[in-house]
């Protein structure tokens, strides 16, 4: 069960920080070893490139329009996969074949058939400075496809690649916003980019979906270009058009956007252990070593690449690490990991915001092994000494251990803040979607301890703001989506009066 929870994480995030892809796939294979990823990477065409599963990051190959890097090495799966020619028959693929194009937000599952009145063409209509996407669908009718490969031809002034779409099965139906639900319980779900353009074999009956990807930069001519995506296997070639049209406008790099993106993922962990879990699982990483760090810069240059422009910061994680506790409970902070941490998503990644991750939790969400839990409280994880090791624990808020470690946190992460200059980058969530009167107050007084403790620092939190009227102790509320869109005026009025 938890090697399954721990597959899960990895997967997920894929999903979160390649959250651009939708579509569907089969199962790729795996690196040998983390490597630095680099937009001006190349390959040549009909060339298997290097893959990786589960964790990808997705920069993009020069023209040739394969992918040739990644995140990190898998440790479940020792298989690696190297460079080799691919068979191809250039007669044309029989009409028993279905190939099709869908926009990228369209989930392509495993059972999807052609549509009546599908695209059998591609068209993308871009900024400069801007990374689009479609889905090409492969689906054979009249028997298997195998060595399947989707390249584009190759365009002057634009960066063209393909990456296949990888499914993530999950026991529940995956819920997205309200009622609606992408998929019955235990479908795959189209999740996230492989780092492969091919298919070894799409079974008959079975489709497949590949994202092609198109790049523009801040110095790319205003026209409209013309060429083709390629689909190759050894039943046989097609072509289909695909036509790409570039205006005149730039969009400003990621930092320098009025859109503010952030997406909650597991970078360094999200909790005390899952860190370590994941990275030891899927990288063979141990700790904070040279390779942990690699990884890192890598999703920074995904993270840019989707115009990620908010960093999720683990406290817990990075100040832990380095932390001394003395005998009186008092903290004594190493923030090497913390800074290095920072250092390598600003070197390479675009980012106009450090998100600081949650201080509280909601007692029910926990379920620690307590019978006089839950409580309709808000629980603070607390660093402790344990066994000689630096670990964390929840302690009711409203407790004196609680507030002992807020203030002690918050002090010495706004000097540091301060001394390195990052104290108006720094956005500092409390608590997520919280309900009820107690929680609401709990939360209400932490975000006064982060204004009176971190005077220039903003705090940001999801959830109905309506319900919880925080007025300007909120400086950035997040509303759910579908909340959002139902109360657009009563959002508007609450804007005004922050």
């Amino acid at each position: 069960m938890r090697k399954q929870a721990k597959r899960w994480l990895a997967g997920m995030l894929s999903l979160f920080l390649l959250c651009s892809a939708a579509g569907c796939g089969a199962a790729g294979g795996t690196s040998s070893a983390i490597a630095d990823t680099s937009a001006d990477a190349t390959s040549s065409e009909a060339v298997v490139s290097t893959t990786i599963d589960q964790a990808a990051d997705a920069t993009t190959s020069g023209t040739a329009g394969n992918t040739t890097t990644v995140a990190g090495t898998s440790k479940e799966t020792k298989k690696t996969t190297t460079a080799t020619k691919v068979s191809v028959n250039n007669s044309p693929l029989a009409n028993s074949v279905k190939i099709w194009t869908e926009n990228a937000l369209t989930d392509v599952f495993g059972s999807t058939a052609m549509p009546a009145k599908a695209a059998v063409s591609g068209e993308l209509h871009m900024l400069k400075n801007e990374v689009e996407s479609l889905q090409v669908a492969v689906r054979p009718e009249g028997g298997a496809l195998n060595d399947v490969s989707v390249t584009v031809e190759p365009v002057s002034e634009l960066s063209l690649a393909v990456y296949q779409i990888g499914n993530i099965k999950f026991s529940k139906a995956s819920a997205l916003i309200g009622d609606y639900r992408r998929a019955k319980a235990g479908t795959a779900l189209p999740e996230y980019y492989m780092n492969t353009n091919e298919a070894e074999k799409i079974a008959n009956g079975s489709t497949v979906s590949f994202c092609v990807e198109a790049i523009t930069t801040a110095k790319t001519k205003v026209g409209t270009y013309k060429t083709n995506i390629v689909i190759r296997s050894r039943e046989g070639v097609r072509k289909l058009p695909l036509q790409i049209k570039v205006y005149n406008g730039t969009l400003p790099e990621p930092k320098d956007s009025a859109f503010d993106y952030v997406c909650w993922h597991m970078s360094a962990g999200w909790n005390g252990d899952g860190s370590d879990q994941m990275h030891n699982t899927f990288f063979d990483i141990n700790g904070y070593d040279e390779d942990f760090w690699k990884l890192q810069a890598n999703y920074a240059k995904a993270m840019k690449k989707e115009r990620q422009n908010v960093v999720e910061v683990p406290l817990r994680n990075l100040l832990g690490s380095g932390l001394t506790i003395k005998d009186d409970g008092t903290y004594q902070f190493d923030f090497t990991n913390f800074d290095r941490y920072v250092e390598t998503y600003l070197k390479h990644g675009s980012v106009k915001y450090l998100n600081g991750d949650h201080l509280l939790d909601k007692d029910w969400y926990i379920s620690p092994n307590d019978p006089s839990w839950p409580t309709n409280s808000t629980d603070a994880w607390v660093f402790v000494k344990k066994n000689g090791k630096v670990t964390y624990e929840w302690q009711f808020t409203d407790s004196d251990k609680a507030q002992k470690h807020l203030n002690q946190l918050l002090t010495a992460l706004y000097k540091h803040l301060k001394e390195k200059g990052w104290d108006k980058m720094w956005i500092q969530n409390v608590a997520d979607e919280v309900t009820g009167m107690k929680p609401k107050n709990q939360v209400a007084a932490t975000y006064d301890l982060v204004h009176k403790l971190m005077p220039t620092v903003k705090t940001i939190d999801a959830g109905s703001q309506l319900a919880n009227r925080y007025g300007d102790k909120l400086d950035i509320p997040s509303p759910r989506l579908d909340d959002f869109a139902k109360s657009k005026d009563a959002y508007a009025k609450l804007k005004a009066e922050s």
